[in-house]
């Protein structure tokens, strides 16, 4: 005689978190996430293309205007009395 039972129980059903890791389905919310995150994505792109094209116009913008004119000079001293003269 023996001591042990057959184990004849049918195999219980897979948790429905293990049904999507296998399968691979999203749920809504990861999809409304991985959109937000798209459109995050596409708008520092823009972002920075803007900027980048911001920073070559002022970049031509301050080329055109040195080498178009002298150098500045440096401005004049001016003649008369300053705070830190001598009041001899």
């Amino acid at each position: 005689m023996s001591d042990q039972i057959p184990i004849s129980s049918p195999s219980p059903d897979p948790p429905p978190a293990a049904q999507v890791v296998i399968h691979g389905q999203k749920s809504e919310r990861e999809a409304a996430l991985e959109r937000e995150l798209a459109e995050e994505r596409e708008r520092r792109k823009a972002r920075e293309i803007e900027l980048a094209h911001l920073q070559d116009e002022n970049h031509r913008l301050k080329s055109v205007g040195l080498s178009s004119s002298s150098p500045p000079t440096p401005a004049q001293r001016k003649s008369g009395w300053t705070f830190f003269d001598d009041e001899d």
